[in-house]
């Protein structure tokens, strides 16, 4: 089972609907409709309805784990809660390998990836690259977020603009931002309109600020939603969604240090380097893992300058831990 994975079948508009489960068949089944999964705490989800009302919903236990962005088909137990019957078709989903290695889905439904870095702690450029290879498997969008700008002096800005050089020259869209000074806020707020888009990236690189940016009333959404579904939502190991201004959903995702290929094959990473793909009919071998085989072309095009050593480096990385896990 692949780290990402990508359904075709569209995501069906939120509606009433009526039917019973074919293990409930011959009961008299509440009337179901249509919810949008706006968080997911544990055994719990918050349900919104097509009125736009939170409900504080369980699954039932044939049904795999709904996440943010996921539509559902549910029904109403009482004026507050209810439980979720079916998950509606999903275009796609970002899930990631856990401590044990089982995979665990983040978000859903979503066609952009927010890799949020930040100049302080640092720039984590391997988790960067791992984030790229699970957007591209997923046929979203990344979008590579560099924060907290405004500890930097001209000197480090120019370093920095260096170091995401590399990616612009690929052809990913770079944005450096501040949610202190609103740096680069806009141009951020354009990029996520219309789009469902997941923030991703480790803790401290200020995700949550730029969403506070990005949702003024971010707060007391929280509150309104913690009160509807009568249980403690916590922004820091909650994953939630939210509707922006001007069109648009973003789901905030936890900060993990972080996030393993390890259920992914070779050449799915090798896909995932999009730098790579006019090289890759040139190999000698066509299983060519671009590592000790004679004759590549990827290694070819890293020696002349062609694909950034750095990358390339961070490739070798990912397919080492493959075989590390593998054996």
């Amino acid at each position: 089972m692949n780290a990402v994975r990508r359904n075709k079948t569209s995501v069906q508009s939120r509606k009433r609907v009526s039917g019973s489960d074919s293990d409930h068949a011959g009961e008299q089944q509440p009337e179901s409709e249509q919810g949008l999964i706006v968080a997911n705490h544990g055994v719990h989800v918050a349900v919104r309805d097509h009125n736009g009302r939170f409900w504080n919903c369980t699954r039932r236990k044939n049904i795999e784990t709904v996440v943010a962005g996921d539509m559902v088909v549910w029904n109403a137990e009482d004026n507050h809660s209810g439980v979720v019957t079916r998950l509606l078709p999903r275009r796609s989903l970002l899930a990631r390998p856990d401590k044990s290695g089982k995979m665990k889905p983040v978000a859903a439904n979503i066609d952009q990836l927010i890799i949020t870095t930040a100049v302080s702690p640092g720039l984590n450029k391997n988790l960067i690259d791992r984030y790229l290879v699970a957007t591209e498997l997923i046929g979203g969008t990344p979008i590579i977020v560099v924060n907290k700008v405004d500890l930097l002096n001209d000197r480090q800005h120019d370093n920095i603009e260096h170091e995401v050089s590399a990616y612009r020259a690929v052809g990913y869209r770079v944005l450096i931002t501040s949610a202190k000074q609103t740096l680069g806020i806009d141009s951020l707020s354009d990029t996520l309109r219309n789009h469902t888009s997941v923030f991703v990236g480790q803790s401290g690189v200020g995700k949550s600020s730029l969403i506070n940016a990005l949702v003024p009333d971010q707060d007391i959404r929280i509150a309104a939603l913690a009160e509807a579904i009568d249980h403690g939502m916590h922004t820091t190991t909650t994953t939630m969604l939210y509707d922006l201004p001007h069109g648009g959903r973003i789901i905030d995702s936890p900060g993990i240090r972080e996030f393993g290929l390890w259920h992914v094959t070779p050449g799915e990473v090798e896909r995932g380097f999009i730098e790579f793909r006019p090289y890759l009919d040139k190999c000698k071998f066509n299983d060519c893992l671009h590592d000790a085989e004679i004759g590549c072309a990827v290694k070819s095009a890293v020696a002349k300058g062609e694909i950034d050593s750095n990358r390339f480096e961070s490739y070798l990385n990912i397919l080492s831990e493959l075989k590390d896990t593998a054996g």
